[in-house]
């Protein structure tokens, strides 16, 4: 009876053992279970962090971007550069306004003194000649002389028929002029309008022909 009892005591004892096996497998199961979902909660986590990190990130990389500083857009310069060009031209339009008010002044060059030869037909001529430092200088040309218009006053006589009289007296320029009265004569003189033609009233040789 007691080896049947402890046979009959051996086989009960078996299934406990089976079922305490089972019940660790089952609990590390478990715990395995857990530990996984635990590890993939986790892996999850730190992958919704990185991509929460990444996204921040971008966000920060783009306000920065957005924000960072930079040339003006190019309708920007363009409207800068207009007005700009707009101004130069109120200045440059105020500049030639305020020379047109103000006419330009012309500067005449003082008269130079140059050769002219005059022909005198044969004649009298009608010009009172007068000695001027050493020449003879028309003093006064009548109304009536041939050669109105055409001789001046304070015109120097230098050649007549192209033979010089420069440094002859007036009464010898006379006499040459009045020996060829009967035809053409050729005068050369220096014309110079700046003369003071006043000084030729004051000389005492006079001479008309």
């Amino acid at each position: 009876l007691l080896s049947r009892k402890t046979k009959l005591t051996s086989p009960q004892k078996q299934p406990a053992e089976t079922v305490v096996g089972s019940t660790s497998l089952t609990e590390d199961i478990n715990n395995s279970s857990d530990g996984g979902w635990d590890h993939a909660n986790n892996s999850k986590s730190t992958s919704s962090a990185s991509l929460s990190n990444t996204t921040t990130n971008s966000a920060q990389n783009t306000a920065q971007y957005r924000y960072s500083p930079s040339l003006p857009p190019l309708s920007e310069q363009q409207s800068q550069h207009t007005a700009n060009n707009n101004n130069n031209n109120a200045q440059n339009n105020h500049q030639h306004t305020e020379h047109s008010h103000h006419p330009p002044q012309h500067t005449h060059p003082p008269r130079q003194s140059y050769h002219r030869v005059v022909s005198a037909p044969p004649g009298r001529i009608g010009v009172t000649f007068v000695d001027y430092r050493g020449h003879a200088m028309v003093s006064d040309v009548s109304p009536e002389s041939p050669l109105q218009g055409w001789l001046f006053r304070s015109d120097v006589l230098i050649a007549l028929d192209e033979v010089p009289v420069s440094g002859l007296r007036v009464r010898d320029v006379v006499k040459l002029l009045t020996a060829r009265v009967e035809r053409q004569r050729s005068l050369r003189v220096i014309s110079n309008f700046d003369m003071n033609s006043e000084l030729a009233g004051g000389q005492q040789s006079v001479e008309d022909i």
